[in-house]
């Protein structure tokens, strides 16, 4: 739903009972406000179970490296993730008929772990993804060889931040308006030291579940072919009837 900042601003001061319906606030109030609802969004980006939605960019490698910055102004050019959920490598050998490989997406730990870590090939495995700033920094193992070639991520992408302008449209999906209104007034009752309105914590705490529940991903249950059945080429399990 989209809605004007100053619209939203308002709703949350008058869950606080800073303004009267039909007023608006005063030029220090919409500087304080704005600060605020910045620094909730802010928060917001770090937590994944806040994420309206998830972004699958592909990016041309340009120049055969074994690491790239990826942001605005990176060598991929695109909006940083604050995580890549997964990865392809697309191998250009053909064009008409590009290879998908899967890279493994692996941490901190793993990515210290590799033995030989300038090892190069045509089809790297892995990669490592580290949440530098303001760029992030891909990292593929082994290193590519081939300049052609591409990575696609699909990455989670928050709300959007750095407001300042009262007048510009804030567009958010289904869930996330409420969110961020009685959100906001919650913060906001703190800067001013004034009480919440009846209710305005239990409705502050529902619509954030609401979109962390919506936003939580579905567990996949995967064994060995060799366990469990096979019926139509898969093997599977139906929890329901034990089957």
């Amino acid at each position: 739903m989209a809605v004007q900042i100053k619209d939203l601003l308002r709703s949350s001061f008058r869950c606080i009972g800073q303004l009267r319906p039909g007023f608006g606030y005063a030029p220090n109030e919409l500087t304080d406000g704005l600060f605020v609802m910045n620094a909730m969004l802010d928060s917001w980006a770090a937590d994944d179970l806040n994420a309206p939605s998830t972004l699958t960019a592909t990016y041309t490698l340009g120049t055969a490296k074994q690491t790239y910055t990826v942001g605005s102004g990176g060598d991929f050019n695109g909006p940083r993730p604050t995580r890549i959920i997964t990865a392809k490598y697309v191998v250009m050998t053909n064009p008409a008929q590009p290879l998908y490989e899967d890279l493994e997406c692996i941490n901190d730990e793993q990515f210290l772990g590799i033995r030989l870590p300038l090892t190069a090939s045509t089809i790297p495995q892995r990669l490592y993804y580290n949440t530098t700033y303001p760029l992030g920094t891909v990292t593929l193992w082994p290193v590519p060889t081939n300049s052609s070639d591409k990575v696609v991520l699909c990455s989670e992408q928050p709300l959007g931040g750095g407001i300042t302008d009262e007048n510009a449209t804030f567009d958010v999906p289904p869930g996330y308006l409420d969110a961020v209104r009685y959100q906001l007034a919650v913060r906001l009752a703190m800067e001013w030291d004034k009480p919440l309105k009846d209710g305005v914590l239990m409705l502050a705490t529902e619509a954030l579940a609401k979109i962390q529940r919506l936003n939580a991903p579905t567990p996949q249950m995967d064994v060995d072919p060799g366990v469990l059945p096979v019926r139509r080429g898969v093997a599977d399990f139906n929890y329901r009837t034990g089957d």
